[in-house]
């Protein structure tokens, strides 16, 4: 899946690569980092050097591209570099998207229960608005479970509201779309939205569906 931004700074490029591209990675291996830079490299037409990512762990850490290979763990990155690309992994979690419609900014968040939990978002936004006060945002959900799919126990539901709760036959299904469309919202920003669910779509590894892969979410300046 692609999705092309029009910027006054030029064009984003939105990729979401899946099972399609990517059924051969072992995401479990010692070198998976590698292998997905390599395998970026071959799908994007461009130098392994260009690509960034982390070893993510669930948290609320995001970093300036630029000093990801000094910190390794993360949950986040962002560039005002055109020349670099940035990813995050997920396998139901969502992947976020952020670019800058008045500065040359963007970067993209892996923000799962735990992430949306902790404020991940709400974190980089305060962040990003702390550095640049007159900065605006966009944003962009790509593939992820989805609250009709995502039954959740109560020992996860008491972190959230009933705006991204439904209870249905005494089951729990959690909306973290509606978390984070509520946390645009109340900042003034753009949210668009794929409206695409990890778990029944067949080109997306899903962990509630059994899949080991990953799902590589991709942004970055055409050149």
């Amino acid at each position: 899946m692609q999705k092309i931004i029009e910027t006054d700074f030029g064009k984003i490029e939105i990729s979401i690569f899946g099972k399609r591209e990517l059924s051969n990675i072992n995401f479990n291996s010692d070198n998976a980092s590698l292998l997905i830079s390599k395998r970026l490299s071959e799908l994007l037409n461009t130098s392994e050097s260009n690509i960034y990512g982390l070893k993510q762990v669930h948290g609320i850490d995001f970093f300036l591209a630029e000093d990801s290979p000094l910190v390794s763990t993360g949950d986040g990155l962002w560039t005002q570099g055109k020349e670099k690309i940035l990813y995050v992994k997920t396998a139901d979690c969502m992947p976020i998207f952020f670019w800058s419609t008045n500065k040359l900014l963007f970067g993209v968040l892996h923000s799962g229960w735990k992430g949306t939990r902790d404020g991940i978002t709400q974190k980089m936004i305060n962040a990003l608005k702390t550095q640049y006060p007159e900065i605006e945002l966009n944003f962009y959900l790509g593939p992820c479970i989805r609250q009709n799919e995502y039954e959740i126990k109560e020992d996860v539901s008491i972190y959230f509201d009933n705006r991204s709760l439904k209870f249905i036959n005494d089951k729990i299904y959690l909306g973290l779309e509606n978390v984070i469309s509520f946390i645009i919202k109340e900042n003034n920003f753009t949210l668009e939205d794929c409206n695409i669910s990890t778990l029944s779509h067949p080109d997306y590894f899903s962990h509630r569906g059994k899949d080991i892969g990953r799902n590589l979410n991709v942004i970055r300046f055409l050149n």
